[in-house]
Protein backbone atom coordinates (compact mmCIF):
# COMPACT_ATOMS: atom_id res chain seq x y z
CA UNK A 1 0.00 0.00 0.00
CA UNK A 2 3.11 2.06 -0.35
CA UNK A 3 1.33 3.94 -3.29
CA UNK A 4 -0.98 5.39 -0.96
CA UNK A 5 1.07 6.63 1.26
CA UNK A 6 2.96 9.98 1.11
CA UNK A 7 5.64 10.49 4.08
CA UNK A 8 7.84 13.86 4.62
CA UNK A 9 10.10 14.33 7.52
CA UNK A 10 12.55 16.98 8.12
CA UNK A 11 14.46 19.18 9.69
CA UNK A 12 13.76 23.22 9.41
CA UNK A 13 16.62 25.14 10.28
CA UNK A 14 14.95 28.86 11.55
CA UNK A 15 16.61 31.33 13.32
CA UNK A 16 16.70 30.67 17.31
CA UNK A 17 16.69 32.94 20.18
CA UNK A 18 14.92 35.36 18.31
CA UNK A 19 11.16 36.31 18.61
CA UNK A 20 10.52 34.75 15.34
CA UNK A 21 10.83 31.43 16.86
CA UNK A 22 9.80 28.36 14.85
CA UNK A 23 7.65 28.41 11.87
CA UNK A 24 4.04 29.53 10.85
CA UNK A 25 1.85 28.82 8.44
CA UNK A 26 0.74 24.96 7.29
CA UNK A 27 -2.76 26.63 6.22
CA UNK A 28 -5.52 29.37 7.40
CA UNK A 29 -5.39 28.59 10.91
CA UNK A 30 -7.54 29.86 14.31
CA UNK A 31 -5.14 30.00 17.21
CA UNK A 32 -3.73 32.65 19.50
CA UNK A 33 0.01 32.26 18.34
CA UNK A 34 1.05 33.36 14.61
CA UNK A 35 4.33 30.63 15.38
CA UNK A 36 3.18 26.40 15.45
CA UNK A 37 3.90 24.90 19.06
CA UNK A 38 4.65 21.48 19.21
CA UNK A 39 1.86 19.19 18.25
CA UNK A 40 -0.69 17.79 15.38
CA UNK A 41 -1.86 19.34 12.58
CA UNK A 42 -4.17 17.81 10.71
CA UNK A 43 -5.80 19.02 6.98
CA UNK A 44 -8.53 16.97 5.71
CA UNK A 45 -9.57 18.67 2.45
CA UNK A 46 -12.97 19.91 4.14
CA UNK A 47 -14.13 23.70 5.67
CA UNK A 48 -14.53 23.18 9.25
CA UNK A 49 -16.19 25.19 12.01
CA UNK A 50 -13.72 27.45 13.42
CA UNK A 51 -12.01 25.91 16.19
CA UNK A 52 -9.52 26.78 18.88
CA UNK A 53 -6.76 24.75 17.76
CA UNK A 54 -4.89 23.11 20.51
CA UNK A 55 -1.81 20.93 18.57
CA UNK A 56 -2.86 18.02 20.60
CA UNK A 57 -4.13 14.84 19.39
CA UNK A 58 -6.28 14.21 17.66
CA UNK A 59 -5.61 17.47 15.39
CA UNK A 60 -8.29 19.62 14.85
CA UNK A 61 -9.10 20.46 11.40
CA UNK A 62 -6.87 23.56 9.30
CA UNK A 63 -9.05 24.80 6.93
CA UNK A 64 -7.37 24.26 3.35
CA UNK A 65 -5.38 21.52 1.67
CA UNK A 66 -1.97 22.70 0.41
CA UNK A 67 0.48 23.44 3.39
CA UNK A 68 2.52 26.24 3.19
CA UNK A 69 4.87 27.36 5.95
CA UNK A 70 7.47 30.36 6.01
CA UNK A 71 9.86 31.21 8.69
CA UNK A 72 13.43 33.48 9.76
CA UNK A 73 16.36 31.56 8.28
CA UNK A 74 19.82 32.02 10.35
CA UNK A 75 21.34 34.94 7.93
CA UNK A 76 17.94 36.89 8.25
CA UNK A 77 16.38 36.08 5.66
CA UNK A 78 12.82 34.82 5.03
CA UNK A 79 11.84 31.42 3.71
CA UNK A 80 8.66 29.42 2.68
CA UNK A 81 8.23 25.80 1.93
CA UNK A 82 4.75 25.24 -0.31
CA UNK A 83 3.62 21.56 -0.02
CA UNK A 84 1.42 20.47 -3.38
CA UNK A 85 -0.51 18.20 -2.01
CA UNK A 86 -4.62 17.87 -1.49
CA UNK A 87 -4.97 14.54 0.16
CA UNK A 88 -6.24 14.40 3.55
CA UNK A 89 -2.68 14.60 6.12
CA UNK A 90 -1.48 15.06 9.64
CA UNK A 91 1.52 17.37 10.51
CA UNK A 92 3.87 16.90 13.64
CA UNK A 93 5.80 20.19 14.82
CA UNK A 94 8.15 19.23 17.20
CA UNK A 95 9.80 22.59 18.02
CA UNK A 96 13.31 23.03 19.08
CA UNK A 97 13.33 26.88 17.80
CA UNK A 98 15.69 27.96 20.55
CA UNK A 99 18.16 25.92 19.12
CA UNK A 100 17.40 27.23 15.78
CA UNK A 101 15.56 23.58 14.46
CA UNK A 102 12.19 22.60 14.28
CA UNK A 103 11.06 19.03 13.56
CA UNK A 104 7.98 18.49 10.49
CA UNK A 105 6.95 14.86 10.15
CA UNK A 106 4.19 14.64 8.19
CA UNK A 107 1.68 11.67 6.78
CA UNK A 108 -0.64 12.28 3.89
CA UNK A 109 -3.40 9.44 2.73
CA UNK A 110 -1.68 9.59 -0.87
CA UNK A 111 -1.38 11.28 -3.56
CA UNK A 112 1.91 12.65 -5.25
CA UNK A 113 3.19 15.68 -4.06
CA UNK A 114 5.42 18.69 -5.29
CA UNK A 115 7.50 20.64 -2.96
CA UNK A 116 8.45 24.30 -3.74
CA UNK A 117 11.10 26.20 -1.98
CA UNK A 118 10.58 30.21 -1.65
CA UNK A 119 13.38 32.66 -0.35
CA UNK A 120 14.01 36.16 -0.14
Amino acid sequence: MTEYFNFINSDVIVSGGSIFKGIMGLSERVSNDVFLGTGVYSLWSRDAANPVETGTAPGNNLYGTHPFYMAKSTDHSWFGVFTNLANAQDWYVNNFADAGIVNLTSYATGGVGDIYIMYG
